[in-house]
């Protein structure tokens, strides 16, 4: 099963991600990034694993293969390698402590981005994975999620709805001022029109008019449900109050 060898080669990548980062962090204060030339190698590696897992008969985008979940779950792996080589989140998910509330604050208090093409790729993928269980029905992946996500599709969903939320606030101001570029537009367009088609199922409860905290309360909808694991249970928690302390504080 060539999926099978596709699922280890994309943890491979995600552990090289780690190390790479690790050993920027052993450098002075500020050349801390990882260098250009990496990122690169790293960048063409997840394009090549695409392309082959696109290539691969046994491979399946959504959750129903009959040869199970494996397949599903890389491109979970997938979305998650691209967010971590463009953002850094590091000890701001601040998962060790637990506690719901806590760890929305701190994401919500994580250093604010800055916009590169880079990241509106990594935020593209994030889309995309919100674009899947927005197709299906909202409540219906929430009623059915335990049987179909695995764990990493719900890590996935914290970092997606991290790095989106972030990734609007940091373009809010030029959007308001009309001065984002072609492809921050589309990018921002291509959000709303999924947020505006998941709310008008009746699907998600907000009064809120921002998009930031629309697209979080729709993560935090999707992971409401019953899980297996406690985990799950944990960032469905985490992204509701994360969505409240955006609704309080707009983007």
């Amino acid at each position: 099963m060539l999926f099978l060898g596709s699922y280890t080669l994309i943890l491979a990548l995600i552990q090289h991600i780690y190390f790479l980062r690790a050993a920027a962090k052993r450098r002075p204060e500020k050349e801390q990034e990882v260098p250009s030339t990496d990122m690169i190698e790293v960048e063409r590696a997840l394009r090549n694993w695409q392309n082959g897992w696109n290539q691969d008969p046994e491979s399946f985008l959504g959750p129903g293969s009959p040869l199970g979940p494996i397949s599903f779950n890389a491109t979970a792996l997938l979305r998650m390698a691209y967010i971590r080589l463009n953002v850094d989140l590091g000890s701001w998910r601040a998962l060790n402590t637990h506690d719901p509330h806590d760890i929305a604050v701190s994401i919500y208090r994580s250093p604010p981005l800055a916009t590169n093409p880079r990241l509106a790729r990594a935020v593209l993928y994030s889309a995309h994975a919100l674009s899947i269980p927005v197709k299906i029905g909202v409540n219906i992946v929430a009623h059915n999620q335990a049987f179909s996500w695995s764990l990493q599709h719900s890590l996935c969903a914290l970092e997606c709805a991290f790095i989106i939320s972030k990734w609007l606030i940091a373009i809010q101001p030029r959007v308001s001022e009309g001065t984002i570029d072609e492809e921050e537009a589309r990018l921002y367009a291509y959000i709303e029109d999924m947020v505006i088609e998941a709310e008008a199922g009746g699907e998600i409860g907000t009064s809120s008019s921002d998009l930031c905290t629309r697209v979080v309360s729709i993560w935090a909808r999707i992971l409401s449900g019953t899980a297996h694991w406690n985990v799950v249970k944990m960032i469905g928690n985490i992204l509701e109050a994360y969505a409240q302390i955006l609704q309080t504080r707009p983007c």
